[in-house]
């Protein structure tokens, strides 16, 4: 189902039945390692040359640190997982069915559930630097961070086919293999975000009107003390204040655009976007 190479010759390939496959000096010793399950095992990946990373059915996640023995981490779901990516050696995502991201902060220990904004199963995971990963999926989903998979924003994928997996070169030059032979290229990291699913609103917690805004916009929360923080699709930091039941934020001065607003409301953090005209 999936393989990774960590060098030119040694390499780990997954597979059903649980079978993890640790390939050494190309193709001259082959030996079987044990993952202890008999789940279906659909993406590896490692984030240094010891440390790796294994998902797989049933929310299966498991961990080496020596590249022979395997544990089992705690994902909280028992959802099919599909593919993984690491930035460091810390910090990794992975998707799923569902329209499920997780990512972790601490190498695996914990995963926290992310808002894609979907229910398409998502198949392959991609990230050019600390801030910026796509994914893609079934019924020709493309999804874009620029905020550290804070937001996930849907991209013009020019296909009907599901698409199975992604892979980058550099930052602007990426490929998107699908069904029915699908190959996809782009030279301008996706273009531009594209899809009125972008601008729906993901959490009841927040109102905000007008949306698209030219001048003022106004924000409605249900706890009275609350701190926003105010976004472009580039994750710079614009603005950050107070916010009571009611409140307002000019935007007069920002370029036409979408913007994403974060909201910590106690101890939730809301999400939500809007559309400068």
């Amino acid at each position: 189902m999936s393989v990774y190479f960590i060098n030119d010759s040694n390499g780990y390939v997954v597979g059903s039945e649980g079978k993890i496959a640790r390939i050494i000096r190309g193709d001259v010793f082959k030996e079987y390692l044990i993952s202890g399950t008999t789940n279906s095992l659909n993406g590896v990946y490692f984030s240094d040359a010891n440390t790796g990373y294994i998902v797989g059915n049933g929310g299966i996640i498991l961990k080496t640190i020596n590249g022979s023995t395997w544990t089992t981490l705690s994902s909280g779901t028992v959802n099919t997982l599909n593919s993984l990516y690491f930035i460091n050696a810390d910090i990794g995502y992975v998707v799923g069915v569902n329209g499920m991201i997780l990512k972790t902060v601490n190498g695996g220990v914990t995963w926290n559930s992310l808002l894609s904004g979907t229910t398409n199963t998502l198949n392959s995971v991609y990230f050019i630097n600390a801030q910026t990963g796509y994914i893609v999926g079934t019924n020709e989903i493309i999804l874009k961070t620029v905020d550290e998979g804070l937001t996930w924003n849907p991209m013009s994928s020019g296909t009907t086919n599901s698409l199975n997996s992604i892979y980058f070169v550099n930052k602007d030059i990426g490929y998107i293999a699908g069904a029915s032979g699908t190959i996809l290229r782009t030279v301008n990291g996706g273009g531009i975000v594209t899809g009125i699913k972008q601008f729906q609103q993901i959490n009841n917690d927040v109102i905000l009107f007008p949306n698209p805004v030219k001048t003022t916009l106004f924000v409605t929360i249900t706890n009275p003390n609350a701190t926003v923080f105010l976004y472009d699709l580039q994750g710079n930091l614009l603005m950050n204040k107070q916010i009571a039941y009611r409140d307002q934020i000019n935007v007069n001065s920002l370029h036409e655009g979408i913007y994403v607003l974060k909201i910590l409301d106690g101890s939730k953090v809301i999400i939500d976007r809007f559309v400068k005209e």
